[in-house]
């Protein structure tokens, strides 16, 4: 019964007042953390002819990511999942601080891969000479 009462004194008075409050907890960051492991779905369209009956055919993927540098030229190894394949590659790249943007590449293949990946976003792309993976999810709704 009290409590109704308070609650029926707060609204005809018009609520509490307000206070200023003191922030204790620091200052909010909008940095570029980047993970030391970053796992992911792909897609892999293996088919950069536009004309192709099945340019936009697809197949699932799985992608990880493993630092052990993270810093402005980060460097690591990449592993691929997919179609009864599994390639493991040495990365090397740099990290876009400002835009949260992660370059890598794969130095030592003679037909190299590039990876593009958003880290706020966590999506991005690995292409090579013959194919294009999506990074995700979320996926785009149409291919790159």
């Amino acid at each position: 019964m009290r409590l109704v009462l308070a609650v029926l004194v707060l609204c005809a008075c018009g609520g509490a007042q307000p206070v200023a409050v003191e922030n204790r907890g620091g200052t909010a960051s909008a940095g570029c953390y980047v993970p030391a492991r970053i796992e992911l779905e792909a897609r892999r369209y293996a088919n950069v002819d536009k004309g192709d009956p099945d340019f936009d055919v697809w197949t699932a993927w799985r992608v990880g990511i493993q630092l052990s540098d993270r810093g402005e030229k980060p460097k690591g190894t990449m592993a691929m999942v997919g179609d009864h394949i599994t390639w493991t590659f040495d990365v090397v790249g740099k990290l876009d601080a400002a835009k949260c943007a992660l370059e890598l590449w794969t130095p030592k293949e003679h037909e190299g891969f590039d990876v593009r990946f958003d880290v706020h976003a966590n999506t991005g792309t690995i292409r090579s000479i013959d194919d294009v993976w999506v990074l995700g999810p979320p996926f785009p709704t149409n291919r790159p």
